[in-house]
């Protein structure tokens, strides 16, 4: 297993990856704490001293942008808040519960930070679940488009000028002699009209056999890693996740779907979650999943922002929040609650992907391979540990 060292983030912020490190309070997905949630965990499970303890990871990705929701998870967080844009923790939680950090590097490039995972099990009142969100390295992708597109174009350069319009004909300009006919009599050449233009054949339609193609836009995104549209966004992304219980076997896999058309949404599009788009469930109940949604959907029918259709609020590299939509998250995100029936007896090991996937990406290809490893730390702290990866990831890298 890789283990990170507390001078891994300087590391990485050296080699320009975007992420913000920070320490705070001792915590562990199998931490001593006191809370109801240990009910998921078995009684046996092996469990650090306090001395042992790692320091809590507060890790984000830049471009979350200043609604409750796109903050770091929080526990006491409930399905009912899916549709919140400043979601509210529950005044009736009964857990102390910490929440926990899982870091994906790309599987051919340790270095590549390419997703992160926070979960927190808890219990509220009488009901348990696993609340997770995963979210995205915006190196990978991200939520600009448009003509405020960021990073799409820079693998394939500038993009080209348009071409400088063909200058018109001449008003006096001749059409050339035609070649004389073969001697059949002796006429006189026939003598060309100045005054008329050769006719002109009617342009083939768009598309068509013979159509010049249209001269490119300089200034309108391009498919694939030269651009990117909201069209991009629609219908084609989704999130691939395993859930594995304590025993380490797979309670649950599904796909999250990222956004689709929807006549039930305020802005026409949301996400499906599993029961439409690209969702889908291979494992478990589609019933154990109290509610899913995107950092897209909140973006759009949450925060209200379902204006931007066509261009992403502008920003900057830094995805500094627009003041006229400061709410936008430029990240993407998938957020979902799981009911602890999923995991029965053997309680919650923990969340896994095998890889990020987006249609297109600025990586390249639509799909990275990624390893679980521990989260970088922050480097002001030299006393900070990595927080260590729950048991049943551990065997994994």
């Amino acid at each position: 297993m890789r283990s990170m060292s507390p001078r891994a983030c300087s590391l990485l912020l050296g080699l320009g990856l975007p992420l913000a490190c920070g320490g705070g309070a001792a915590s562990g997905l199998f931490a001593d704490d006191t809370s109801a949630a240990s009910d998921f965990l078995r009684e046996d499970d092996a469990r650090p001293s306090s001395t042992q303890k790692a320091a809590a990871v507060a890790l984000t990705f830049p471009g979350g942008g200043s609604s409750g929701a796109a903050q770091p998870l929080n526990a006491g967080l409930g399905p009912e808040t899916s549709t919140a844009c400043d979601p509210e923790a529950s005044a009736t939680t009964g857990t102390a519960a910490q929440v926990h950090h899982v870091c994906f590097f790309a599987e051919d490039d340790p270095t590549t930070l390419a997703a992160t995972i926070e979960q927190v099990v808890e219990v509220v009142g009488t009901d348990e679940w696993v609340h997770l969100r995963l979210t995205l390295g915006p190196d990978f992708v991200d939520n600009t488009y448009g003509q405020t597109a960021i990073g799409w174009a820079e693998e394939q350069g500038p993009r080209p000028p348009k071409p400088a319009p063909m200058a018109p004909p001449q008003a006096d300009a001749k059409p050339a002699k035609p070649a004389p006919m073969a001697p059949m009599a002796d006429p006189e050449p026939p003598v060309a009209d100045a005054t008329r233009q050769p006719p002109e054949r009617p342009a083939p339609p768009p598309g068509a056999p013979g159509a010049t193609p249209s001269p490119p836009d300089a200034h309108a995104p391009r498919p694939g890693p030269g651009g990117h549209t909201f069209r991009d966004l629609v219908g084609s992304d989704h999130a691939e996740i395993q859930l594995l219980d304590a025993d380490g076997q797979i309670a649950m896999e599904f796909w999250l779907d990222y956004l689709s058309a929807s006549d039930a949404a305020p802005s026409d599009y949301a996400s499906l979650g599993v029961s439409g788009g690209e969702g889908r469930i291979s494992v478990g109940d589609p019933d154990w999943i109290l509610a899913s949604s995107s950092s897209m959907d909140r973006n759009l029918n949450a925060c209200g922002l379902g204006d931007f259709l066509t261009d992403s609020p502008e920003t900057d590299e830094n995805y500094t929040p627009n003041p006229a939509a400061s709410d936008w998250d430029y990240r993407v995100s998938y957020e979902a609650w799981i009911s602890s029936e999923a995991f029965a007896d053997a309680g919650f090991g923990s969340a896994l992907i095998e890889l990020v996937h987006a249609s297109p990406s600025k990586h390249g290809g639509n799909s990275l391979n990624v390893l679980p490893a521990p989260c970088p730390v922050d480097p002001a702290n030299p006393e900070a540990t990595p927080e260590p990866l729950p048991p049943v990831l551990s065997t994994i890298r």
